[in-house]
């Protein structure tokens, strides 16, 4: 999905259930794609407020459009890995782990966790390694040593700490999501080992090997789009979201977050004549069922087939505006 971060330009969201081919829409969720093949295009749509249409795009203001697949929109966590290498007694071993994106006010925005653990004599790779993710653990608020895998036993939940022989294991874990108050979001790690020192080499060494798990897929496509319709109706009068309250009225929104979603994403662009001639970024983004591609064939039927190389750029082809095919 584009970003579009200026006020003038408007980005407007539709979530549609059914193409609606032959009548004007009517049940909710209705979609009816109209136009003059080459020339122009437009949407009918049936939503919470009943029907309204979208604004009649000129097919040569087109920039692109694009469907993004439901896979393409799910998020990513890393999985850490710490493997003790050595043991020497009396060292005291230090993890700390960087927490980004604290609280989720931004990237500038972090915190520290720290596990330690002074090496007894006798201690082997797995004792240490032990010992450093307890501590790590109680930094973090585990409640109970049992559910180290369940994020609703920590206080803190950042992450999750388990250990297995030598190794400890840490993941990123999904974040507390409440629209709109809490947006979706999640605290990448970045973990560092404090170097010891040995008292025969007399150096210091790095005790431990960081490296990485298989990522886990996290399926949280439907409460990203939740909040975009929700920071999209703002632009269609929803200004005023809960002044007065409790008199306030309570705008009602379309997607199910029980429901999969593919987005189409319609970008081009508004020009008009003396002091407005310049090219105003606009775009419409349909939020349909994941799959669906009966939407986007009775768009491509009005302006004709897209492959998109360079969102900024476009060819027009006869009787149509259409992506170069390189």
């Amino acid at each position: 999905m584009a970003s579009l971060p200026l006020a003038n330009q408007v980005r407007q969201v539709y979530v549609a259930s059914t193409l609606k081919t032959d009548a004007t829409p009517s049940a909710l969720g209705d979609l009816r794609v109209l136009g003059e093949a080459g020339k122009f295009i437009y949407f009918q749509h049936y939503g919470q407020g009943g029907l309204t249409a979208t604004d009649r795009i000129p097919v040569q203001n087109i920039r692109y459009i694009k469907q993004t697949a439901n896979a393409d929109m799910k998020d990513k966590l890393n999985t850490h890995t710490v493997k003790v290498k050595t043991a020497v007694a009396g060292q005291v071993y230090i993890l700390k782990v960087l927490v980004r994106n604290y609280i989720g006010q931004g990237i500038n925005d972090t915190a520290f966790r720290y596990g330690a653990y002074k090496a007894k004599s006798g201690d082997s790779a797995a004792a240490i390694a032990t010992g450093i993710a307890a501590d790590l653990q109680a930094s973090l608020g585990l409640d109970d040593e049992n559910n180290a895998n369940d994020i609703n036993h920590y206080k803190d939940r950042f992450c999750t700490v388990t250990v297995s022989s030598d190794t400890i294991t840490i993941k990123e874990v999904d974040q507390f999501w409440e629209l709109p108050r809490y947006p979706v979001q999640y605290c990448p790690l970045e973990l560092s080992l404090k170097p010891i020192t040995t008292d025969i080499e007399k150096e210091d060494f790095y005790w431990a090997e960081i490296g990485k798990g298989d990522p886990i897929v996290v399926d949280n496509v439907s409460k990203k789009l939740a909040e975009l319709e929700f920071h999209a109706h703002g632009w269609r009068g929803d200004y005023y979201r809960g002044i007065g309250y409790p008199y306030n009225f309570d705008t009602k929104y379309m997607v199910n977050l029980s429901s999969d979603y593919d987005v189409i994403d319609i970008h081009y662009f508004f020009q008009g004549q003396g002091v407005s001639v310049q090219q105003s970024e606009k775009e419409i983004t349909l939020i349909v069922p994941k799959g669906n591609e009966t939407i986007l064939s009775a768009i491509q039927t009005l302006v004709g087939s897209y492959k998109i190389t360079a969102p900024e750029t476009y060819t027009k082809g006869e009787g149509a505006a259409s992506q170069s095919s390189d």
